[in-house]
C-alpha cells in the first residue's frame, strides 16, 4: 500500500534526524517528538504483526525501544516540571525543585550515552525488513484490524477503569487505532473517531498527573524543610483527586463510543 510506504518513510525518516541530534541540542518538544515517532513506527509494527504470523521485527525496534524508554523518563519528568511550575514560580519549593533538576540533568546524561550508541542502520534494516509485509496489505485488511482494536477498546471501557492496568492497556489501542487511521489518512466513522481523540487526551492528561504523583512519592524528601513536605504532601492530594476526577469524566465519555 502507498501511503503507508509513505507513512513508514516518514516516520523513519523523522526518527533518524532527530537521532542524528546531540542531547544538548534536544527540546521538551525534541524528546516529545521523538516518542510519537517511535510511537507511530511501533504502531505499525503491532499492525504487521496482527496481519502476518510470519512478522517478527522485535529485534529491529529493540535499539530504539532503549532510545524510547530512557526519553520517556525525561519526558515524565519535564511533565512534573510544567504540572509543579506554579509552585516554583512562588519559590514554595526550592529544595524539591532542586531534586527534580538533578534528576533531569542525570536522566539527560544517561539518554545522551544511549543516544550515541544506537546504530542509525537500524532504520535501513527496519525498512528493509517492513517494505515486502506491506506490499502485502490492503485496504480489508486495515478495517479487520480497526475493526478488532474498536471491539477492543469498547470491552475494556466496559470494565473498571479505576485499575491501572486497564487504563494503559486502552491508552495503547487508542494510540494504534489513531495512528493507524492516520497512516491512511482516512477516519471511517468521524463521530467515532473524534470521540476517540477526546478520550485518548483525557487519558493524557490523567496520565500526566499521575507520572508525578509517582515521582513525588518515590523522591526521598526527608531532608527537605517540613514546610516543602506539607506543600508536596498537599499537592499528592490534590493531584490524586484531579486523576480520580478526569477518569469521572472519562466515564461518562465512554458512554457514547
Amino acid at each position: 500500500m502507498e501511503k503507508l510506504q509513505k507513512y513508514l518513510d516518514v516516520q523513519l525518516k523523522n526518527i533518524k534526524y532527530l537521532l542524528k541530534k546531540p542531547a544538548s541540542e534536544y527540546t521538551n518538544d525534541t524528546f516529545h517528538q521523538l516518542r510519537v515517532r517511535i510511537k507511530k513506527l511501533n504502531s505499525l509494527l503491532i499492525f504487521l504483526k496482527y496481519i502476518f504470523e510470519n512478522f517478527k521485527a522485535k529485534k529491529y525496534i529493540k535499539p530504539l525501544k532503549r532510545v524510547f524508554r530512557k526519553a520517556g523518563n525525561i519526558r515524565e519528568l519535564q511533565i512534573e516540571e510544567a504540572k509543579l511550575e506554579i509552585y516554583f514560580l512562588n519559590n514554595s519549593l526550592p529544595n524539591y525543585k532542586s531534586i527534580l533538576n538533578k534528576d533531569q540533568v542525570k536522566s539527560v546524561k544517561q539518554f545522551s550515552s544511549i543516544l550515541e550508541s544506537t546504530d542509525l542502520a537500524v532504520l535501513k534494516k527496519i525498512r528493509h525488513y517492513l517494505c515486502p509485509f506491506i506490499k502485502k496489505l490492503n485496504e480489508q485488511s486495515v478495517k479487520e484490524y480497526s475493526d478488532k482494536l474498536i471491539c477492543e477498546i469498547r470491552e475494556i471501557l466496559s470494565q473498571d477503569l479505576f485499575q491501572n492496568k486497564t487504563i494503559h492497556d486502552i491508552r495503547k489501542r487508542l494510540k494504534n487505532l489513531m495512528y493507524i487511521q492516520e497512516s491512511l489518512a482516512v477516519t471511517g466513522n468521524d463521530k467515532l473517531f473524534t470521540d476517540i481523540k477526546t478520550l485518548s487526551e483525557l487519558f493524557g492528561d490523567w496520565h500526566d498527573y499521575r507520572v508525578t504523583i509517582k515521582h513525588l512519592e518515590k523522591t526521598d524528601i526527608s531532608n527537605l524543610p517540613p514546610s516543602e513536605n506539607r506543600q508536596i504532601e498537599k499537592i499528592k492530594l490534590d493531584f490524586n483527586l484531579k486523576s480520580t476526577s478526569l477518569l469521572s469524566i472519562i466515564n461518562v465519555k465512554k458512554l457514547h463510543l
